[in-house]
């Protein structure tokens, strides 16, 4: 597992937010995200366009550790985690710090799919 105690104080802000936490954490682990920082307004782009099949990903459907979950909440918004190995997220909350989540029926319910990096073959 990696060490998430660099990530702690970092919080939700329009200019940083769950697709830039998304990256920094897979950067610092040696995958190169090529999404670009986003403002808040952005994040609902960037996260379509993963999901619609953006080039440089792929679609699956057996997860890997650091595959890139694409959520979508509640209110209609859509978040962007990380996947890790025992059915967990790795994510930034709108409130709060970064958290490890079990990806319960209720979270596994709003996923609209999970997208690896073309040439990520981490496991």
């Amino acid at each position: 597992m990696i060490d998430t105690t660099k990530y702690q104080q970092l919080r939700f802000t329009d200019d940083f937010n769950c697709a830039d936490f998304a990256k920094l954490v897979a950067q610092d682990n040696g995958i190169y995200y090529p999404i670009g920082s986003v403002n808040y307004s952005d994040n609902l782009a960037v996260s379509s366009a993963i999901a619609s099949g953006f080039p440089l990903f792929d679609k699956v459907d057996s997860p890997r550790n650091f595959d890139l979950i694409y959520i979508k909440e509640s209110d209609g918004r859509r978040h962007i985690g990380l996947y890790f190995k025992q059915g967990k997220i790795y994510h930034l909350p709108r409130s709060g710090s970064p958290l490890f989540q079990k990806i319960t029926a209720e979270i596994s319910g709003s996923i609209i799919g999970y997208y690896r990096l073309k040439g990520n073959n981490n496991a």
